[in-house]
């Protein structure tokens, strides 16, 4: 690994069990969901909230476990935030057998003060880095097709516990400061948080029937509907009223498992992308279809006349969707939706303008040869990040679709998970500071990864003022060449 590499991205944690979902929670807090099911593994089914702190031997951020909950026999396979306050939200979650699980989620101080006493002083007294609880390790095959993805568990646990007191390692030297001398190891102080998070379980209910197997692949929030959608095996989505979770309506969406569903920022959309290979439109105030959008028409023709044999017989299945505004313009609204193909092709990401309630293709990329596995774009809409089937991790430009980042392989095997920072200078100043953007992703190698989207490249006032005198140079060698 370069030392360009490794000022990229660095491990947070390494966790016991596998993981399939992060969320970013306040401007310094992850959250994480997965576990090892109902197999008898001794493998756990938890929540873990994790402090950002900053490292400045380091120069990058460090993750403290704050709270450690275990919800009981399922993994947790998805979930959303419902915020309620400033240090409230609720928290709705699931999995298998198609139940949703609804917590009240509170910071407490472990002294006791409630929510209620809480103030900012905890930011300047926990602004250095910490060493790490142990956690168990393990390791992974990639060979795993789309349809695997979320199957068969309990055959990848291995219980090898590590046992180094000082740092975390990566599996392939991910970790920053691998080579550094134990005098400036030492030297970052041991300073654990004193407040944690309370989860109280305010109410379950079950989303999908699936005759066979039910199972809540999804469940979103959508501030402006005010409501919490619901999607699994069955294709069908649920629509929940809030703040009671009220069922309003399940409507059959398609006729497959539903890979994942996205809500417009108005909260007017919903879009659906399934196994039965159509990518649809939902209204939300009616539950009637809007548009089915056709993706296979816009596909290029790869040029390799191996491939084109492949792609004639081939089709492709639109696996992610993501509604985002264009650099925070809640009026200029774009849909990005990721195709896959179960050939060796490429898979593809397309931009779907929207103008009027009407969808448009505006442009379509490449994304490479891999599967993409998880999609996330970050909260002004500028940078949209791909987990792929190998582990590794891409972002683009959300305008252009131009790559701006890669990582190879920052997982041993497919990504399950991946949350854009909050895009604040607070959280910014966490992971070092001098980045547009900080991204986190996680995966069934129970790692926890942070990426660093380093600040663009740009003239300056210097290289600006020499690029307008070559310009004006330029211009008069041109005028005195033809004698104007």
């Amino acid at each position: 690994m370069t030392e360009q590499d490794t000022q990229k991205a660095s491990l947070l944690a390494r966790v016991n069990f596998p993981i399939y979902c992060v969320k970013s929670i306040s401007e310094r807090h992850i959250l994480i969901g997965g576990g090892g099911g109902m197999a008898k593994t001794g493998i756990s089914n938890p929540f873990e909230i994790y402090e950002l702190t900053y490292d400045p031997i380091a120069n990058t951020a460090r993750a403290t476990l704050v709270t450690h909950f275990d919800v009981g026999a399922n993994a947790i396979m998805n979930l959303c935030v419902i915020p309620k306050s400033k240090h409230l939200f609720e928290l709705a979650c699931g999995g298998m057998q198609g139940m949703c699980h609804i917590y009240d989620v509170k910071f407490r101080f472990k002294n006791g003060l409630t929510t209620h006493h809480y103030d900012d002083h905890y930011i300047d007294q926990n602004n250095s880095s910490n060493n790490y609880l142990r956690r168990r390790h393990m390791s992974f095959s990639s060979q795993n097709s789309v349809e695997d993805v979320e199957e068969n568990i309990e055959e990848y646990h291995n219980p090898k516990v590590e046992l180094d007191n000082n740092k975390l390692k990566a599996d392939k030297d991910i970790h920053l400061d691998n080579n550094q001398g134990d005098d400036k190891k030492d030297s970052v102080p041991n300073n654990i948080p004193d407040y944690i998070f309370d989860f109280d379980l305010k109410k379950s209910f079950q989303t999908d029937f699936h005759s066979d197997e039910p199972y809540q692949k999804l469940v979103k929030y959508s501030t402006n509907a005010y409501m919490v959608f619901s999607a699994g095996a069955d294709g069908h989505i649920g629509f929940w009223q809030l703040p009671n979770y009220k069922p309003l309506t399940r409507i059959k969406a398609h006729e497959n498992e539903i890979d994942d569903i996205d809500i417009h920022p108005s909260g007017r959309h919903l879009a659906s992308v399934s196994r039965d290979g159509r990518s649809l439109i939902w209204n939300v105030n009616n539950y009637q279809l809007v548009k089915s959008l056709e993706h296979n028409q816009v596909i290029p023709k790869p040029t390799n006349k191996e491939k084109a044999e492949i792609f004639a017989k081939a089709k492709y299945l639109p696996r992610l969707c993501r509604y985002s505004t264009v650099e925070g313009d809640e009026n200029n609204v774009r849909l990005f939706v990721a195709l896959n193909s179960r050939a060796k092709l490429d898979s593809y990401i397309c931009k779907w303008l929207i103008q009027k309630d009407e969808y448009y293709m505006e442009k379509i990329i490449s994304a490479g040869d891999v599967p993409l596995f998880a999609m996330a774009i970050n909260d002004d809409g500028r940078f949209l990040a791909v987990g792929k089937q190998t582990g590794d991790i891409d972002v683009f430009i959300a305008f252009s679709l131009q790559r701006c980042y890669h990582f190879s392989q920052a997982h041993n095997i497919f990504i399950t998970g991946i949350e854009f920072l909050q895009t604040t200078q607070a959280s910014l100043e966490l992971v070092g500071g001098d980045v547009d953007a900080a991204l986190v992703s996680v995966s069934v190698d129970n790692r926890i990864v942070l990426h660093k989207i380093p600040k663009r490249a740009t003239l300056g006032f210097f290289g600006s003022f020499l690029f307008f005198v070559m310009f004006i140079l330029f211009i008069y060698v041109v005028m005195n060449y033809f004698d104007l």
